[in-house]
């Protein structure tokens, strides 16, 4: 006669290690923002990635250099914040969210904007059309691109089974 005992202790243990995993992702929310932020410092290097190549702004056009990147506010103030259930990452800037989503720009006193063009000379128009030039691999309706969403899997996929987040 032969007899074997199956003991569900070594089951249970890993079990228990990824349910803690899974109660503070924080480290692996860290790797994630890295990686989000990195491919937004790409975004602006490369004149957008996605969903699409950016519309060159005017200001590039005509006196060369690269869009949004006149000063590199925008592009040096994106960061991440991560906790134990999620990752933020953004801009504060006041003017992030219509390079992101684009926006049509009205005077809020008054009949026109008025600013310098170009030249230097005085415009006054009553509105400007910004176009959407997504720097985070977001679109308009917040949604992840699939490149980074399939990173995102992996990412946590590899934390909760391994512990291991590179």
């Amino acid at each position: 006669m032969v007899h074997t005992t199956i003991n569900a202790d070594e089951a249970l243990r890993a079990a228990e290690l990824r349910m803690a995993r899974l109660r503070n992702l924080t480290p692996a929310m860290q790797v994630i923002g890295v990686r989000v932020v990195r491919d937004a410092q790409i975004n602006f290097r490369s004149g957008g990635k996605y969903p699409v190549q950016w519309q060159k702004s005017r200001r590039a056009q005509v006196k060369g250099g690269q869009t949004l990147v006149q000063s590199a506010v925008l592009r040096n103030s994106i960061h991440s914040e991560a906790g134990a259930a999620s990752v933020r990452i953004g801009s504060p800037v006041i003017y992030a969210a219509i390079h992101q989503y684009g926006r049509v720009v009205r005077p809020k006193r008054g009949k026109f904007l008025a600013f310098k063009g170009l030249d230097g000379t005085l415009v006054r128009l009553r509105a400007v059309r910004i176009p959407a030039r997504p720097f985070l691999p977001v679109n308009a309706f917040g949604k992840l691109s699939p490149e980074t969403t399939g990173y995102v899997e992996r990412v946590l996929r590899r934390y909760i089974t391994d512990g291991q987040t590179a």
